[in-house]
This record gives C-alpha cells, sequence and structure tokens, in this order.
C-alpha cells in the first residue's frame, strides 16, 4: 500500500496516520492543514518543511522527477 501504517507526529504534539501513496495525485488538498494546492507545494519549506523528508539538495529536474514518479502511483 505504499504506507508504512504508522502514526507520525511531525512537529505539531499531535500523531497523524501516515496516507498510502498509491493515487495520492488525486487526493489534494495535501498536509493535514491542507496548505498544499498541489502536490508541488507540498515540497514548498513554507508547508511541512524537512518534517517530512527534506528535499532542499534536489535540483529542480530532480523533484520534477519526484513529482512525476508520485503522479504515477
Amino acid at each position: 500500500m505504499l504506507t508504512n501504517n504508522l502514526n507520525e507526529d511531525v512537529g505539531f504534539g499531535e500523531a497523524f496516520q501516515v496516507p498510502s501513496l498509491l493515487g495520492i495525485s488525486a487526493r489534494a488538498p495535501f498536509m493535514h492543514d491542507g496548505c498544499a494546492k498541489t502536490l508541488r507545494d507540498r515540497f514548498d519549506p513554507a508547508c511541512g518543511g524537512d518534517r517530512h523528508g527534506d528535499v532542499s539538495a534536489l535540483a529542480p529536474a530532480q523533484l520534477d522527477e519526484l513529482l512525476a514518479y508520485l503522479e504515477s502511483l
């Protein structure tokens, strides 16, 4: 199911269920507070920061590839 099925505290003092990545591109908005209107927005430092994985070292083309992969699930 492409999830670890755990509840994780991502720095807000409350644990959230880790969702499956299957069909993720059809489930906007993203994040517990809806701050990411698109998958690309999810990787904006203002929306979740690095609490869900640090992608700051990715080149723009690599981020595009990651988004294409996620959208293919």
